[in-house]
């Protein structure tokens, strides 16, 4: 088959009733993070940068009235630790951060 490279695909995480647009990140943005992401780091600055690189959407966020909250890096920033790790794991999977094979495609 060959290898497929597909940077545009969207991968779906639903986490407490919240559905999450993500892509896989680059081999160029896996090299440049390897460092922070080092063997059982758990550097908070890294993990936020993942999520938001490769977060492009979200639905069923939103503030304390109900109101939709657009996906922006600032409101990145405001997820809860919780659910920017969930994050952060899911997309590790996706972009060979982590032992798994999910890869990009």
């Amino acid at each position: 088959m060959g290898i497929v490279i597909d940077p545009l695909r969207i991968h779906e995480k639903e986490i407490d009733g919240a559905v999450f647009r993500a892509v896989g990140l680059t081999g160029r943005q896996v090299l440049a993070l390897s460092s922070q992401l080092g063997e059982g780091s758990t550097d908070n600055e890294a993990i936020y940068e993942v999520v938001q690189k490769s977060l492009k959407s979200w639905t069923a966020v939103t503030d304390p009235a109900g109101e939709e909250i657009p996906c922006t890096p600032d409101n990145i920033d405001l997820l809860p630790v919780t659910v920017a790790v969930a994050l952060f794991e899911f997309i590790a999977g996706l972009s060979g951060l982590t032992g798994d094979e999910a890869g990009n495609s």
